[in-house]
């Protein structure tokens, strides 16, 4: 079910907004006009928000850059629309999440990042990118690709889930 948590992106400028059609956005609303290009854009990295500070969500846990490096290149070769549909529709690794899901820990980091307060792009929302089973890159999607990273969660924490038929 989709949620509304205040304004969206374009609400209030005049541009209609609606359920964006690109696989994977969990509801998220997007502007028509971002519905078709915005999905078929290859991603770009930024780590200008980057949390080097944090203790478990920097790289001081990263065991093995090459294999996160290599997994990055790859998606460079996808569109955002790829990266979001590996299991199809409705079952995707990557996807938003609306930071009030997140577990206390992160929504409290992140009322103390600085970088992320003054980013024009964040909202009300993260992009969990898919890295392994455990692992993922948490940041912002900007309207040009960019994948700006706040944090490398190896143990899939800052949104906690229950495994199925367990």
């Amino acid at each position: 079910m989709m949620q509304n948590h205040g304004k969206e992106q374009g609400e209030g400028e005049g541009m209609e907004v609606s359920q964006a059609k690109g696989a994977g956005n969990d509801g998220i609303l997007i502007n028509e006009m971002q519905q078709e290009s915005f999905w078929n854009i290859s991603p770009k990295w930024s780590f200008e928000n980057f949390d080097f500070e944090h203790d478990k969500w920097s790289f001081k846990n990263l065991k093995t850059p090459s294999v996160l490096l290599r997994r990055l290149q790859s998606y460079e070769f996808q569109t955002l629309g790829d990266m979001c549909s590996r299991l199809g529709v409705g079952n995707t690794r990557s996807h938003y999440i609306f930071v009030d899901q997140l577990c206390a820990e992160a929504r409290k980091r992140i009322s103390e990042l600085k970088t992320l307060k003054e980013d024009v792009d964040f909202k009300d929302k993260l992009f969990s990118l898919y890295l392994t089973s455990k692992e993922r890159l948490w940041g912002i999607i900007r309207n040009d690709g960019t994948f700006s990273v706040i944090w490398y969660d190896p143990r899939h924490e800052v949104y906690p889930v229950t495994k199925r038929h367990t």
